[in-house]
């Protein structure tokens, strides 16, 4: 009798997967030894199907947040040093200064757009006068062109008493040369047109982006002041450069939220939860809440929504889940805070007198759960309809009876 014990120690420590289980395997595994001191022992450890309580609850921190906030953000287009910001937690009117930014940067690029724009309408005055030249050379070009044509056909002869024949050849070449070098001229003024359109038109396109970026920075010059869009306190969020909070000197990229104003009249929980321990929490889910500053009040609420995908956290390994959690009521003790910590319970099963077994008698076969019973030393197949389930045991539906035994899986 104690080589068997001994033999099956290692066993049960290696099929012993959580404390909570520890001793329901335990005792299994001493019942199917003390059963198997005869001369037939079975050839897998068995537990009963029995009924019984099932209640499983995750624990999670959390804190009382706005379910709606106002964000305060910097103008896109230019990056901010921020001069002054007011403190964390500070309760503003409609219309008081948050912050001020440093308008030093918006300035510089304003006035080098303003000279770029002076630049560029400079250059184009220039370009048009030298188009014009053009033009005006061309004229007189074909003004002369025009005279030696009329030269060469008052002087021209195809007499032979007149001129040799050789004289004729060359007076004809010399009108053939200087008709084409008319029509070369007629030529290029038409394409000096051209040019001074085209140029034109781009110097007016570089001026009307210039202009508009100094448009731009005057703007952000006249809006050096962040000013509270309404009453409330004020939260300063964390530098999406540095991961700090923002604080006088800050440097941000243009558009970043540096702030916001919460909605102290309406107030949720934010729970987050490691991946790992959030199995069967889903929206309208009960959940428990005790508040750390008040012990003595005890809040109830369900779970509204959760983020669709497992983050990281600052200082915290592993992944986590963001929970919000709706509140069936508010105390007048938290009305109108929020940062209030707490610790959440989540009622994910809590069923009483229903049939279970353990998680380690399943197995999926085709989409099916499956769990094989121990019938007079046969392995006999049943196909089961599950309902809630805990970390190590699950409620079964349909498909055993009350003190089968079903087969543990190695």
């Amino acid at each position: 009798m104690m080589r068997i014990l001994v033999a099956f120690r290692p066993v049960i420590a290696a099929l012993t997967p959580s404390k909570g289980a520890r001793n329901i395997l335990l005792a299994s595994s001493m019942a199917w030894v003390l059963t198997g001191c005869g001369d037939a022992a079975p050839s897998a450890l068995t537990q009963t199907a029995e009924r019984g309580d099932l209640v499983h609850r995750v624990t999670a921190a959390g804190e009382i947040v706005s379910a709606e906030a106002t964000r305060l953000s910097l103008q896109p287009g230019n990056l901010h040093t921020i001069d002054w910001v007011i403190e964390d937690g500070s309760e503003v009117k409609m219309g008081d200064v948050v912050a001020k930014l440093n308008g030093e940067i918006a300035s510089f690029q304003y006035n080098t757009n303003k000279l770029n724009v002076e630049r560029e309408s400079s250059r184009g005055v220039a370009d048009s006068s030298d188009f014009a030249k053009r033009d005006v050379e061309i004229d007189y070009d074909l003004q002369v062109v025009e005279d030696e044509v009329q030269l060469i056909e008052t002087f021209s002869s195809d007499l032979d008493t007149v001129y040799s024949r050789i004289e004729q050849i060359d007076n004809g070449r010399d009108l053939a040369y200087t008709q084409a070098r008319g029509n070369y001229l007629e030529w290029d003024r038409d394409s000096n047109g051209e040019r001074r359109s085209s140029k034109e038109r781009l110097t007016q396109i570089q001026v009307e982006r210039f202009e508009r970026d100094a448009n731009r920075f005057q703007a952000l010059l006249a809006q050096t002041e962040i000013r509270a869009p309404h009453d409330g306190v004020v939260k300063l969020l964390r530098s999406s450069r540095s991961g700090e909070p923002v604080t006088s000197g800050s440097v941000e990229w243009g558009g970043t939220a540096i702030a916001e104003m919460p909605d102290l009249s309406q107030l949720v929980g934010e729970v987050h939860v490691l991946a790992g321990d959030s199995a069967g929490i889903v929206v309208g889910t009960p959940v428990d809440l005790q508040l750390d500053a008040y012990p003595e009040a005890t809040l109830t609420g369900t779970v509204t929504s959760i983020a669709q995908l497992a983050a990281q956290r600052e200082n915290r390994r592993g992944k986590w889940f963001t929970i919000k959690v709706g509140l069936d009521t508010i105390p007048a003790e938290i009305v109108g805070r929020i940062n209030l910590s707490f610790q959440a319970s989540f009622n994910v099963a809590n069923a009483s007198d229903v049939l279970q077994i353990p998680l380690t008698a399943l197995q999926q076969e085709n989409g099916l759960n499956i769990a094989y019973v121990n019938n007079g030393g046969a392995r006999e197949r049943r196909e089961l309809q599950l309902g809630l389930r805990t970390l190590s045991r699950v409620e079964v539906i349909s498909g055993l009876n009350e003190g089968d035994e079903v087969i543990i899986l190695p």
